[in-house]
Order: C-alpha cells, then sequence, then structure tokens
C-alpha cells in the first residue's frame, strides 16, 4: 500500500478535488431523490435531474485546476527544482492536499464574508457552532467600503455620425423605487444632470411584461407577454422590437444581466450579443446546483469565466451587481460602431440580496433572514415575499427587511457608479445617451399594501418607476411633470437614432427632452396586475368576503414545465385565460384613477383622487358621479382600443364596495 501511494502520491490533491466535487453533487441529488423542498421536488417531478447534473459536470474540473494551484504551491514551498530527488512524491501529495484543503477554507471564510447568503445554508441557518462561526467570521473580519479601483482608458470607436446616432445606454434596475433614487449617489448625481420625468409608470409591474413593453412601445394587452409564465405563443412577440430595428441600422445590441433578466434572452427581442440566464427552469437548476457548490460563486469572476460559466448568471444568493457591471463593460468595449447595450441589475428583486458590506450590516438582528430573504422553503419564502407573512408581525423583522432592500439598491448603486466611470474612461460620455429606469417598483408594505409589486392596483405604487435620461450638450437637465410611461421609452430612443416611427402604444419624448415641448396632461394609462403565485389568498385578502376570481395557487397545479431546449416554466393552458380575467386593472389620466376589480358576477370600479390620496384608499365614486362616468367611459374606451377580450363589457359592472 505504502509503495502504491509512494508511486502515486502526486494525485492526493486531484482526488480530495474530486472527492469534494462528489460529495457536493451527491448530497443535492440525495435532496432531489427525497424531494425534501419545493426547489428538489420540482427538478425530480419535471425530469430536471439530467440538466442538474449536466451543470454541475463542469465543476469538476474547477476544483481539479484548483488541486493543481495547490500543487504547485507546495511544489514551490517543498522547493522542487533543487531538492527534487529528496522529496517523496507521497510528501509531495500530502503537502499539495493541505494547500488544497487551505484554499477550500479560506475561500469559504471569504465567501462568508462577501456573499454570505450563498453560505448561510452551510453555516447560519443551521444554528449552534456552524451560526457562532459565520457570525464570528462576519464580527472579526468585517468588510470595508469598496474602493473603485481607476479605470484604464480604451480608444473609443471613431464616429463622425455620433449626433444623429449616438450609443444608448439603458440602465435598468430591477424593483427600484422612484424614492430611493435620492438615497443612492450615483444613481442621485446621474439624475441631477438628466432630464428627470417625476411621474413614470409601467402597464404591467413584472419583469417580463414590463421589459416587453420598454422595448417594444407596445402595451402587454397586445405584445401578449402578461404573466411572470408566458408560454412559447406568447414569448415570439408579432411586433418587431427596438434592438432588431437597431441591428439593422447598424447598432451593435447588446444585452447584460443577472438572474432577473431572463425576459431578454427568452423573448426574441433582437440583441446580437446576450450576456444573460437562460429560462426560468435555467434558475431553479441554478439554485441546485450552486446549493451544492457555493465556491463557484467565488471562484468564478470577470467576464471571461463568466460567459464559460454561464449558469452564474442564475445565482440569485450569489449575483454581485459588479460582476454584471464589469460584463457590461467589456461587452461596449467589444463592440463596432455604435451601440445600444441593455444592463439589467438585480439585487434589489425578491429576495433582497444585499453584497458586502451591506450583507453583513445586521448588527444585533438574529432572525432568519438575516441576509436575504430566506426563511423556510422556497414555498415559505414566495408567501413572504408576495404578502409579507410574518414580516408584518414583528418591528424587528420589518426594519430588517428595509435595511437588506436599501442594502441591494446601494450595492447595485456602486456598480452604475463603476459603469458611469468606465463611459468616462473610454471618452463615450458625450456620444451616449444614458437612460436609467426601473422595470416596475416595489411595496414595502407601506400603505397597507403588500410586500410585493404586481399584485393590485390599490394600495399599491409598484407600477410607479424612475426615469431619467442623460445626454451632455444635448438634453438639459430639469423635471418633468407630466405622466409619462415604458411605453414611450423605445419609440424615444427610436427617433433619437434617426429611425422612422412605428405604430406604438407609446409617445416618442424626443421633442421634450430634445426642446422642452410640453406633454399631454391627460394621456389615459391602462394598467393590470400580474399572476398571483397564492390566487385564493390574495383574492380574499383584496376582496374580503366578496366573490373575487381566483384559481390553483403555483403548488397546486398553475404551472407546468413546457418542453423544448432550454424547457420552460409556463402557466397551465387550462388555466391561462382564468388568469387574464382575474387581472386587476387600473386607468390613470390626470389625477384621478379608476380601478376595475373582476368578480364572480360582474365587476366592480371605484374611483380616486391620486394627488390627495396616492395610496388609493378612499373611493370618492359617491362623491363624484360625473367624473366616474367620465372616468368609466375612458377606462372601456381604452380596453376597446387595446382590444382586451378579458374585461367585463360596460353594461355589467358596477361602482361602490368590492
Amino acid at each position: 500500500m505504502r509503495s502504491l501511494l509512494e508511486r502515486w502520491g502526486r494525485l492526493l490533491p486531484f482526488l480530495a478535488a474530486t472527492a469534494v466535487w462528489a460529495l457536493g453533487t451527491g448530497l443535492v441529488l440525495r435532496h432531489v431523490a427525497r424531494a425534501d423542498d419545493y426547489v428538489m421536488a420540482e427538478v425530480r417531478r419535471h425530469g430536471l435531474v439530467a440538466d442538474l447534473v449536466r451543470a454541475m459536470v463542469p465543476f469538476l474540473a474547477v476544483y481539479l485546476v484548483v488541486a493543481g494551484l495547490a500543487t504547485f504551491v507546495a511544489a514551490r514551498f517543498l522547493g522542487f527544482g533543487r531538492r527534487r530527488e529528496r522529496v517523496s512524491r507521497l510528501r509531495e501529495g500530502i503537502a499539495a492536499t493541505v494547500v488544497f484543503v487551505a484554499i477550500l477554507a479560506a475561500s469559504t471564510l471569504e465567501g462568508m464574508r462577501e456573499l454570505p447568503a450563498v453560505f448561510a445554508g452551510l453555516f447560519y441557518e443551521k444554528g449552534g457552532i456552524p451560526r457562532a462561526i459565520q457570525l464570528g467570521v462576519e464580527r472579526l473580519w468585517p468588510v470595508g467600503e469598496p474602493k473603485q479601483q481607476p479605470l484604464r482608458r480604451r480608444e473609443a470607436p471613431a464616429r463622425a455620425d455620433a449626433a444623429s446616432r449616438p450609443n444608448v445606454l439603458l440602465l435598468v434596475v430591477d424593483s427600484l423605487r422612484p424614492d430611493r433614487v435620492p438615497l443612492s449617489p450615483h444613481l442621485h448625481a446621474l439624475a441631477q444632470s438628466s432630464l428627470r420625468f417625476r411621474r413614470a409608470v409601467t402597464p404591467l409591474a413584472r419583469t417580463y411584461g414590463s421589459m416587453t413593453s420598454l422595448l417594444t412601445g407596445v402595451h402587454p394587452v397586445r405584445h401578449g407577454v402578461r404573466t411572470l409564465y408566458p408560454e412559447r405563443e406568447a414569448r415570439q412577440i408579432s411586433v418587431e422590437a427596438l434592438p432588431a430595428r437597431l441591428q439593422r441600422a447598424g447598432y451593435s445590441t447588446i444585452a447584460v444581466g443577472g438572474y432577473c433578466a431572463t425576459v431578454l434572452r427568452e423573448v426574441p427581442f433582437g440583441f446580437g450579443s446576450l450576456r444573460t440566464p437562460t429560462s426560468e427552469i435555467g434558475l431553479v437548476v441554478a439554485l441546485a446546483a450552486l446549493r451544492a457548490h457555493p465556491l463557484m460563486t467565488i471562484w468564478l469572476r470577470g467576464p471571461l469565466l463568466r460567459e464559460t460559466f454561464p449558469i452564474l448568471r442564475n445565482a440569485v444568493e450569489g449575483e454581485r451587481p459588479a460582476d454584471v457591471a464589469a460584463e457590461a463593460i467589456y461587452a461596449w468595449r467589444h463592440a463596432r460602431g455604435p451601440f445600444f447595450e441593455v444592463v439589467f441589475f438585480g439585487n434589489a428583486h425578491q429576495p433582497y440580496t444585499p453584497v458586502a458590506p451591506e450583507a453583513t450590516s445586521a448588527g444585533d438582528y438574529l432572525g432568519p433572514n438575516r441576509y436575504t430573504l430566506t426563511a423556510g422553503n422556497l414555498v415559505d419564502q414566495v408567501r413572504i415575499g408576495t404578502t409579507g407573512g410574518a414580516i408584518r408581525g414583528s418591528d424587528a423583522e420589518t426594519r430588517n427587511l428595509l435595511r437588506l432592500y436599501d442594502g441591494s439598491v446601494r450595492g447595485v448603486d456602486r456598480a452604475i457608479g463603476q459603469v458611469l466611470d468606465a463611459l468616462e474612461a473610454d471618452g463615450l460620455t458625450r456620444d451616449t445617451i444614458v437612460i436609467a429606469v426601473a422595470d416596475h417598483g416595489e411595496n414595502l408594505m407601506d400603505g397597507g399594501g403588500p410586500l410585493a409589486h404586481g399584485e393590485a392596483v390599490e394600495r399599491d405604487r409598484s407600477n410607479d418607476v424612475p426615469l431619467f435620461w442623460r445626454w451632455p450638450g444635448r438634453v438639459a437637465p430639469g423635471d418633468v411633470d407630466a405622466t409619462v410611461s415604458l411605453m414611450d421609452v423605445a419609440p424615444t430612443i427610436a427617433e433619437a437614432a434617426g429611425l422612422p416611427p412605428v405604430p406604438s402604444d407609446g409617445t416618442s419624448l424626443w421633442p421634450t427632452l430634445t426642446t422642452g415641448a410640453p406633454l399631454p396632461a391627460e394621456r389615459p394609462f391602462l394598467l393590470e396586475t400580474c399572476i398571483w403565485f397564492f390566487a385564493k389568498d390574495e383574492v380574499a385578502r383584496l376582496d374580503p368576503g366578496g366573490s373575487g376570481l381566483a384559481y390553483p395557487d403555483f403548488t397546486d397545479g398553475l404551472l407546468e414545465v413546457e418542453p423544448g431546449r432550454p424547457p420552460h416554466i409556463v402557466v397551465a393552458p387550462k388555466w391561462r385565460r382564468a388568469v387574464l380575467r382575474a387581472k386587476e386593472r387600473r386607468l390613470d389620466r390626470g389625477r384621478w384613477s379608476l380601478t376595475y376589480f373582476p368578480r364572480e358576477d360582474g365587476a366592480s370600479l371605484r374611483l380616486y383622487d391620486r394627488e390627495a390620496d396616492p395610496w388609493l384608499t378612499e373611493d370618492l365614486a359617491a362623491l363624484q358621479p360625473e367624473r366616474m362616468a367620465a372616468m368609466t367611459q375612458a377606462f372601456y374606451d381604452e380596453v376597446k382600443r387595446l382590444g382586451d377580450p378579458d374585461v367585463v363589457p360596460l353594461e355589467a359592472p358596477r361602482a361602490g364596495a368590492r
């Protein structure tokens, strides 16, 4: 045996690396076999085990590379070369294995500092000694404010027509509330040098529908992407999106994003370069794979490695805004001609995952949501994320929730500063229109509403988004009071790039941006809710004692997997019409809002003065009959114009209580 070890001793670190990979892979497959939580049950139920294994196999190569690094370090330490004949192969292997284990330990400690949510399942959430270890690392080895590294200037491509064909950089921050912009240094500075639209709305406060409207200028009723899980037919939009039009005009069209940016790939917008996750199924598989191998999120950094291991873009709890920023900078530096680039940051979306130093700033709070909304299994997390759940009953949980959200926004803000600094370093600031926007806002249980977005049309402000445009020398900073929509963005960019106008539900803001031309004060905007994960609970909350329309929960057959490569999570065909019929809707026009609630016996309507009552709590229908009649007519005119077949006809609704 000893002679065998002496002969093959140098392989010990590689055997250790293989054993670590096999252990993590085996543990997660064991959880899948037992189906002991929702994610693992879904992996098993939908036949995704092979996809999961395929996702983890490349990680073995990473472990082996680290083992090779350990061997090199051990060789240097033992003085290979001059004394090689004196050192046995067994001793070499043992030394290299010790170094390999030390690398694992050091990387884990660094991970607990930088991305504590990734390692909380192995340490903090287990309680006892593991929890004490993670808290000890956090308190004894704190993370300071990251320092921006100086950026080397890259020569920008010469473009004589920069004034008529500018670059366009569209920065999208998922779930960003307008009131958080002043608290974010880089976003605030960008806003101060931009033309700011003081009220911008999205027609649907969920990412798939809102981003499709943003990039097409078309209302969800018309483009058909109206749920978070659209089927293949709905994803194949019939309108030509802005990226496809710009690409035909000679632009490099680029999409970069983290785990919430699946829509940029899954809807065929026409991007020439995609650095985004794959599908919602990819998120499920990545959640399981990276749970088994969390060190991948520490070792695999930079644009090239993220391109080699795209599963990292699906890492919900391991997403770094700085990685998204680095990919964005890399992408435009390798583009030809003018570029149109969408950069999508997801950390501020539920489950609110801040990175260091905000991730380790919980102080004395020791509850389950210390690093992100992780309490319970995925079903519990979704319930907390859509209703507030147990968080509502605890001041400490509520304060921690706000800390998580604001910390996530702050991390994204630093990454945006990194992007803007690189734009300046490359000499592109004056040639580039920078647009900052959110796909939707977020409710944080204020106004009596939920912890969610896209769930309701009353006591809900998640349709409100920030929107500002910067183009030094061409667009003067200032404020615009008139309400605008995300549907206005695509026609505005098209006009700025010299493209001919196409039919749209939006209006080009270009005259306002460049000449200060006024916008109509009373444009109608039809908004709608999205899918309810717990429909029965949500309807009971929104319509207590009433007869609101509902459908099964996501755990009870609402969703299914659509086959293909990659497969997709979609709303089951038999429930698609029910989901559309049950949507609440709202018409905003000027300061007034009319809300529409479908019920089993028709529908009910309510009227609100949004300026006096921004959270829509006091129904004025009985006090304002003429206004109510006018708004009702305007609502149905807009429904007819868009062609929504699932709204109860005008004769059936009634005003008043739900």
